[in-house]
This record gives structure tokens, sequence and C-alpha cells, in this order.
């Protein structure tokens, strides 16, 4: 544990070094370090690129130039003194820290810490130029440069995905919650309603018409009728009294 300490310690040493007083230098010989699967390889950082990830539209632009940047510093330009070779340092650091930063904001730990591999696999890769074991370096380099962007464009898929989930889960607690509004509403308004008494108009009622009172004749003692009509009609039945 303590060599590899004392070696990422030289690593980072020597990356601030390349970053900043030797932003031009290449730190590494030509003919014993020009190989295509060290340089060529580069190209895989356009991966990325290519994933199903609308968000990092911006990323997928700095991934496309970190390709172009890798194969001019490790190919084009090794060995040899030019500023491509800080500007691909200050490319690779920026991005490096960039994709782990979207990994810990859409909680991508797993990827995170998967992260442990491509980063392993270069630090190995620097040991190795330290120790001026160059073929090493070079296979070393080279599958740095596939994992990586395998392991990024894996991360900008899933990085999606959450998104997407996340968003229909904000529109379906949306709907949810405006339908119990309006169920409120309802109910508000219901009772607000059954509360307020109606008026209700007079009706006329129809009077019905006073029963007609029938005239009965009234009886007198020796049982003939009182009125005068009556007893006409009983002096023609009979006849004069003799």
């Amino acid at each position: 544990m303590s060599y590899l300490a004392t070696k990422f310690i030289d690593v980072f040493m020597e990356q601030m070094h390349g970053m900043s007083v030797g932003f031009n230098l290449a730190h590494l010989p030509r003919e014993q370090c020009l190989h295509w699967w060290s340089g060529l390889t580069g190209t895989f950082f356009v991966i990325p690129a290519f994933s199903d990830n609308r968000m990092e539209k911006l990323g997928k632009f700095f991934w496309f130039l970190q390709a172009v940047l890798s194969i001019l510093a490790d190919y084009v330009y090794i060995g040899v003194a030019h500023p491509i070779h800080g500007i691909d340092r200050y490319s690779a650091t920026i991005n490096c820290f960039r994709v782990l930063a979207v990994g810990f904001k859409a909680r991508l730990h797993g990827h995170v810490y998967m992260a442990v591999v491509p980063l392993g696999i270069h630090l190995l890769a620097r040991i190795a130029k330290q120790e001026l074991a160059w073929h090493l370096w070079i296979f070393l380099h080279g599958w740095w440069h596939v994992s990586a962007p395998i392991l990024i464009y894996w991360m900008y898929n899933d990085e999606q995905v959450v998104f997407d989930s996340k968003k229909k889960m904000k529109e379906a607690f949306g709907k949810m919650s405006k339908s119990s509004k309006e169920k409120k509403a309802s109910r508000s308004s219901s009772r607000g309603r059954s509360k307020t008494p109606t008026k209700k108009t007079p009706t006329k009622s129809k009077k019905s018409p006073a029963p007609v009172k029938k005239l009965t004749p009234k009886k007198t003692e020796r049982g003939r009728s009182a009125t005068p009509n009556a007893r006409r009609s009983t002096r023609k039945r009979t006849g004069p009294d003799r």
C-alpha cells in the first residue's frame, strides 16, 4: 500500500508539472512509444457521444474534442514538444471530474465505484512510464482508452433512464394531486350548495267553491209545509174545503 501511495503522489505531481511548467513536454520517447494501440485507440472517446443521453449535449461535444486531442497527443505528436500535450492533459482532467460529478448527481454510485477500473489502469500505465517499461505502457495506455469511454457511455445511458423515470413519477404525482384537488373542490362546492337555503315561491291556492245548501221545507205541527207554494199545491189537489 505504501508503494502504491508513493507512486500515486508521484503521478499526481507529474500531472501538475505537465499542466503548468511542462505544458509542451511529451515525457515519452517517440521511437519506443509510437504505436497504433496506444495512439489510435483514442478514437474510442467518441463512443459516449453516441449514447441515448439527451441532456449531455455539451458533454458529447467535449468527448469528440477529447478523441481528437488524444490521437494528436498520443500518436501524431508523441515524443515531440507541442502545446497539444498540455491541452490534452487539461481536457482529460476536466472530463474526468465532470463525469464523476454526473454520476454523483444522478446517484449512479455503482458506476462511480466502477471508475476505479479505468483510473487504476491509467495509474498503472503512468507507473510503467516512470519505470521506463515502454511496452507495458503501450499495452496499459491503450486499455485506458478503451475502458474509460465504455464506462462513460454506460453511465450516460443510465443517467437518461434515471431522468426519464423521475420525470414520469413527477407527472404521475402531479396528476394525482390535481385529481385530489378537483375532488376536494367539488365536495366543498356541493357542501356550500346544501347549506344555502332555497327560496320557495309562494303558490296561490285555489279556493274551493262553497257548498250549495239545499233548502228543505219546514213542516208545521199538522204535517203541512210552511211555504205558500206547498199550500197552493195541496189546495188544487184536494179542492176547497166544505
